[in-house]
């Protein structure tokens, strides 16, 4: 559908391309535009689309050298979602699940070794100070130094938490959920994708309902109470038995888990997997399989999310459409359609008409149409696709290719070659140094960001500088640490306090432009202050009111510029909303130990 928009594709993977392109671009920097389009024409993997139709190969990288992966990560000042180091610690997948585009185009599995790991996350986690490091793989599981090299992350790193993306129902060990739970809990995540056994085998996901509920077990043992499972409905040979089948299967997990949150999917057929022609699943029918989830389901700790089929009606156009759909996304765009995968944002109504409007037959989308993409190679031949599509119809399933060669085509020889995980041998932990309690003094400068964004970079420029915070015990160990009360969000501050107790001497804190470090000290013990200074811009400024509010003292008062003292575990800010004196603008002067 972009091809009207862009100049050039990449087809495939981009580490070792973008080097070609830019050379090719800096050694004709100057020349004609036509020129340049032609000399990337001529690189493997890059597809000009106005030079004409022609059969493009993927490039793939052979090996995950450390030198490419991103070690200097872009550390956010907010909290965000992802708040956490990644690690890619394999690509690809030899399970061969038939609805999933990722598992075949990125063929063969390359592993990195389980040094190359431990070396990636020390010097990231060191560079950006984050607390969290996440794996990032297809099937975690799979790779051939599992669970090794999270042992030896764990040994490297104690005080890191560890966050694993989805792992195998059927991968889960006493071994993996004792290592795992040294630190703090994150959630389990397992994807059955259908709630049947009979359904998996046709998709090609081989993992039984004995296989979850054993891992479900271990699980609880070593004390995680949070689950996360993916589901999806619409799927080539569903039954309404197999839609009930999830319901019940929830009832059943309910029962043994304390939290469990539940992401349900409409299937959305895509190219280059054996279901590339499947047609997709009605919204009407989506619905009324969403009413029997529900109506079905009697737990009462399950949180259910399922994705709008309205949604992904939209997503089964873009996904398989041709050059035609170009005009539809273009018109979406004029008429301000944007943001359109935020809910909140998302007008179906909208999008019908424009489809009308275009003339665009989204009936032959839906339905399979045509394999408008046979110019791209992705690896796996076409024929090993047909032949999947026909063992998903008769329910067979195709054994994982690590036990031997399935013939897809992708790998150029033995897929042996690309595992190298090594063997781990277990690091001697250094001695841990003295403890001791900083008191740290900084200034907040910005009245854009939270209390909590400030004590955050803190706490990672402590670890940037090398120096380890001392942890709290139980399940979820957090920096031993004591600070200044909140400081309200639009607020600005002269001198706000952390005390923390760390491994080592603190000489340098690096921190954002929007803190100030004004002291660091040891100290022998953590000194709290009663009553906190501010100074206020207000507006309708009344002294008569404000002296009527028991907690507030006036120091100095001059021309709508106010400085009191309030008790530290009180909000100023509602304080003065009681007596309705509007704060203009807002500021933490200091502390006292009287008022």
């Amino acid at each position: 559908p972009l091809l009207p928009v862009f100049d050039a594709f990449v087809i495939g993977e981009g580490e070792e391309v973008i080097v070609e392109m830019l050379e090719l671009m800096k050694r004709w920097k100057g020349a004609e535009r036509e020129r340049k389009l032609k000399g990337l024409n001529e690189i493997q993997g890059v597809w000009v689309p106005q030079l004409g139709r022609k059969r493009v190969e993927r490039r793939w990288v052979e090996e995950l050298n450390e030198k490419n992966h991103p070690v200097k990560q872009i550390v956010p000042n907010i909290e965000v979602i992802h708040d956490r180091f990644t690690i890619e610690v394999s690509r690809g997948c030899t399970r061969g699940c038939r609805f999933c585009q990722a598992g075949y185009i990125y063929r063969p599995v390359r592993e990195r070794s389980i040094q190359e790991i431990i070396d990636i996350a020390s010097e990231g986690l060191q560079f950006t100070g984050w607390d969290e490091l996440s794996l990032l793989s297809f099937s975690l599981s799979d790779h051939t130094g599992f669970p090794d090299f999270i042992i030896g992350l764990k040994e490297s790193f104690p005080d890191i938490s560890i966050s694993l993306s989805s792992i195998r129902g059927d991968a889960i060990s006493d071994e993996i959920a004792e290592v795992m739970g040294r630190g703090r809990k994150t959630t389990i995540t397992i994807a059955p994708e259908a709630g049947t056994e009979r359904l998996r085998n046709i998709i090609n996901k081989d993992i039984k309902d004995d296989d979850i509920f054993r891992s479900l077990e271990i699980a609880n043992r070593y004390g995680w109470n949070h689950m996360k499972l993916y589901f999806m409905v619409g799927l080539p040979g569903e039954t309404e038995e197999d839609v009930i089948g999830i319901s019940r299967l929830l009832n059943r997990i309910s029962g043994r888990i304390k939290y469990l949150n539940v992401r349900i999917s409409p299937f959305v057929p895509r190219p280059f997997t054996p279901f590339e022609y499947t047609p997709q699943e009605g919204i009407e029918d989506l619905k009324r399989k969403k009413s029997f989830i529900f109506k079905n389901l009697k737990a009462r700790n399950v949180n259910v999310k399922f994705r709008s089929p309205e949604v992904a009606f939209i997503e089964g156009i873009l996904t398989r459409g041709d050059e035609a759909v170009f005009h539809l996304i273009e018109k979406a765009w004029r008429k301000g359609l944007t943001h359109q995968a935020w809910g909140e944002h998302f007008d179906f109504t909208e999008w019908e008409r424009i489809v009308e409007e275009t003339g665009i037959d989204v009936a032959r989308i839906i339905e399979g149409g045509s394999r408008h993409w046979d110019n791209i190679d992705c690896g796996v031949g076409e024929k090993y696709l047909r032949v999947e599509m026909k063992k998903a119809e008769r329910g067979i399933i195709t054994p994982d290719c690590i036990t031997g060669c399935t013939g897809c085509l992708a790998c150029p020889g033995d897929p042996e070659v690309y595992r190298k995980a090594g063997e781990y041998v277990s690091v001697r932990v250094k001695k841990k140094k003295e403890k001791m309690l900083y008191r740290i003094t900084y200034r907040k400068k910005s009245p854009f960001y939270s209390h909590m964004d400030c004590i955050r970079a803190v706490v990672r420029g402590i670890r940037r500088s090398g120096v380890k915070p001392v942890m709290t015990e139980g399940y979820n160990p957090r920096p031993r640490m004591h600070f200044s009360p909140a400081l309200p969000l639009d607020f600005t501050s002269e001198e706000e306090f952390l005390y923390i107790h760390v491994y080592g001497d603190i000489k340098k804190i690096p921190v954002p432009d929007f803190i100030e470090i004004r002291n660091i000290e040891e100290a022998e013990k953590v000194v709290s202050y009663p009553y906190a200074v501010y100074g206020l811009t207000v507006d309708n400024f009344d002294e008569d009111r404000l002296k009527q509010v028991e907690d507030v003292c006036i120091i100095n008062s001059k021309d709508g510029y106010i400085e009191v003292v309030v008790p530290s575990n009180r909000s100023v800010k509602r304080l003065f909303e009681k007596i309705n004196i509007r704060i203009i603008q807002g500021r933490r002067i200091g502390w006292r130990r009287e008022p």
